[in-house]
């Protein structure tokens, strides 16, 4: 079902299962074209700054441990969830279900879509480098590039999709304090962000903030540098 406030210009659908919330520039006009950036934690297009040219499409999976993690691991909280790792099934609905619906309902370039995410949300969007060419741009702010196994993933696979432009930004105190395989995650971002930048077009920000902090201001600044 389709809902869409005519005030806000924000319409909810839901496609397999993924809630998917679209927000449109308040001057949205049909016979005019527009960028279109998806995101992971989709209630993030919410609470962030957007230019009259773009469009934000907010993607909320059922199960965010399952749909942003590659491969299953035990979670590492006592009493919390294990990651399920189901996050190519959940990118194959993306770009096959939730991309064409846009696509056809909205004016968009198709051929500069950009997608990215926040925490583990940009973990699973840079895993999409990696099989996927839909995308012109990726972008990861505080990517958990801590999960077990993902910075070694990246630095010994080769990426598919060369030609797309990579930002990053990630936290030098990002699990400080944590005593689990949280306090891994400046040393690991490091690694994730160096390889990349060396075998493709990537852009790589370190400031000096934990994982948590100033979250729409730093994904405020990585969107805003992209377009």
């Amino acid at each position: 079902m389709n809902k869409r406030s005519e005030l806000n210009m924000i319409e909810y659908i839901e496609i397999s299962g993924i809630k998917t919330i679209v927000r449109l520039p308040d001057n949205y006009l049909c016979g005019r074209k527009y960028k279109v950036i998806f995101i992971n934690d989709g209630e993030i297009v919410n609470n962030i700054e957007q230019p009259d040219n773009q469009i934000y499409v907010g993607l909320i999976p059922k199960n965010r441990l399952a749909a942003y993690t590659p491969w299953p691991y035990k979670a590492i909280r006592e009493g919390a969830e294990d990651f399920g790792g189901e996050c190519r099934e959940y990118h194959n609905q993306l770009v096959g279900e939730i991309v064409p619906y846009i696509r056809k309902h909205y004016n968009v370039y198709a051929e500069s879509m950009v997608y990215g995410g926040y925490s583990l949300g940009g973990l699973a969007a840079i895993y999409s480098l990696y099989f996927d060419e839909t995308f012109s741009a990726i972008f990861s702010v505080c990517g958990s590039f801590w999960y077990p196994g993902f910075a070694d993933y990246v630095v010994n696979n080769n990426v598919k999709n060369r030609n797309a432009a990579v930002y990053l930004l990630n936290g030098e105190q990002e699990g400080v304090n944590h005593g689990n395989l949280l306090e891994q995650a400046p040393v690991k971002a490091h690694m994730v962000h160096e390889h990349l930048m060396s075998v493709m077009n990537a852009a790589s920000i370190f400031d000096e903030y934990g994982h948590h902090e100033n979250k729409y201001e730093r994904i405020n600044r990585i969107v805003s540098g992209i377009l």
